[in-house]
């Protein structure tokens, strides 16, 4: 009969294996490619969040070889994995990357599966049409300035307004993708004399691994966390008329 050490061994192997194997997944609207999920490793930290799960699961059991009851938990577990893998949140979101680096590609647009006539039509029409409405009325201009970058977090809020640590690894860091101003905290541009401006950067949720902060003895889980979303100009009157 096998031991609990030996056991624990071959499960973790054989889900670290499942990582490599020949799987497509399907999102809504697009196909991923297999090459995707082998350059992102989020498929790699799904199947590793899970096997830490099902350890802990048996650490709690206080012998030293597998019962009845323990090898059914096993198989329960090992035989949900397709399931609490296609409908992991944290595989369908184009913004999450986990890698060494991060890429240098936009979401939506450089992935495989990438349709140009869905995505570069429709955007080429909205370019013809501002460059002709703003050859025919003035010149026009962004309010705040942005820029789009791969960011890497390490402490953000949950939810519940919570602290927690995103899960960072020498391999399988999580990055995410953002708007962020290029003039934080300066005045917006073209707002009339009348308003206080100010160009701020709001927080929108990504689904990611992390640690609730202030909790000894608590593992790491997946959740959504508040990070850096998109830039936008936030104004104030600088008085109110009397009426």
């Amino acid at each position: 009969m096998y031991s609990r050490q030996q056991m624990m061994y071959a499960v973790i192997l054989t889900l670290l294996g499942l990582s490599n194997n020949a799987v497509t997944a399907q999102e809504t609207g697009d196909i991923m490619s297999l090459d995707y999920y082998r350059s992102n490793g989020i498929l790699k930290l799904i199947i590793q969040a899970y096997t830490e799960d099902l350890i802990r699961d048996f650490q709690q059991q206080a012998t030293s070889h597998l019962s009845s009851l323990q090898m059914a938990l096993m198989k329960e577990r090992l035989t949900g994995l397709y399931d609490y893998i296609a409908e992991h949140p944290a595989l369908h979101q184009h913004r999450l990357w986990v890698g060494k680096k991060k890429p240098n590609f936009i979401p939506n647009r450089s992935f495989p599966g990438y349709n140009e006539e869905e995505f570069g039509q429709p955007e080429k029409e909205n370019s013809i049409n501002r460059q002709f409405k703003r050859s025919s009325t003035y010149p026009s201009e962004e309010t705040c300035g942005t820029e789009t970058t791969w960011l890497q977090i390490n402490l953000t809020t949950d939810v519940y307004n919570k602290p927690v640590e995103v899960i960072q690894q020498e391999d399988l860091g999580q990055y995410i993708f953002t708007f962020r101003c290029l003039t934080a905290h300066s005045p917006c541009r073209g707002i009339s004399p009348l308003y206080e401006s100010e160009c701020i950067e709001r927080l929108g949720w990504m689904y990611m691994y992390y640690r609730r902060r202030g909790i000894p003895n608590e593992g790491p889980q997946w959740g959504p966390v508040a990070v850096p979303h998109h830039c936008t100009c936030k104004i104030t009157p600088k008085f109110f008329p009397n009426f």
